[in-house]
């Protein structure tokens, strides 16, 4: 009996140390330098977050331009290795 609260107590510190490791996910943007105006532009996101799990990832990520949402992305919890789809 001692042995399974042992091992309880020990699973709960691993799960609870591990998302203490964990970051939040970081968002830089990818623009020409020089354009004019009303030039349609490409704009790339790129996003980062270390540390993803099961409990802890990056599930949305929107774009919102002058306060409208303009785009957004669905990520799944993944076990493992991060999803293809998540650059």
């Amino acid at each position: 009996m001692e042995k399974m609260i042992l091992l309880i107590v020990g699973a709960l510190i691993f799960l609870c140390a591990e998302s203490a490791l964990a970051n939040k996910a970081t968002v830089h943007l990818g623009a020409p330098e020089n354009t004019t105006q009303g030039e349609k532009i490409k704009i790339t996101l790129f996003v980062t977050h270390s540390a993803n799990n099961f409990f802890h990832y990056t599930k949305r990520v929107y774009l919102k331009i002058n306060g409208q949402e303009k785009a957004s992305w669905e990520f799944p919890p993944v076990l493992g290795k991060m999803s293809p789809l998540f650059f």
